[in-house]
């Protein structure tokens, strides 16, 4: 994350801890965005559990943890902290996972134009 970034996420009193962990969710959300693009990871329908796909046949899977659910409840217990402001989730891996909204905006789509990427 770039100094800009801090300055600005600073700015919205997030503090310094907060602005390291939201950086570390949006670099998890953003690997396992790119898993689930690239086919690595599959979620069973019918359980909705995570498993990495393997081998030539991509016929062995192994269960996972749910990193994304997970970082999905720690960036719910940070922002109950600051109510003035909502997170985005952009899952989309071609750019940044995680933007910071103000509260009252209703499209999060406008977020490339009044959030802040935390990336």
């Amino acid at each position: 994350m770039d100094t800009r970034t801090i300055v600005r996420l600073a700015e919205q009193k997030i503090s310094a801890a907060d602005i390291d962990a939201l950086a570390r969710i949006e670099r998890t959300l953003h690997r396992w965005a790119e898993d689930e693009r690239n086919g690595d990871i599959e979620r069973d329908e019918v359980t909705g559990r995570p498993s990495r796909v393997y081998g030539l046949n991509r016929d062995i899977r192994q269960v996972v943890p749910d990193h994304k659910r997970g970082a999905l409840t720690r960036l719910a217990a940070i922002m109950a902290r600051y109510p003035a402001l909502q997170a985005y989730h952009q899952g989309d891996p071609r750019g940044c996972a995680l933007w910071m909204l103000p509260a009252s905006l209703t499209e999060p789509e406008r977020c490339y134009t009044d959030g802040i990427a935390v990336c």
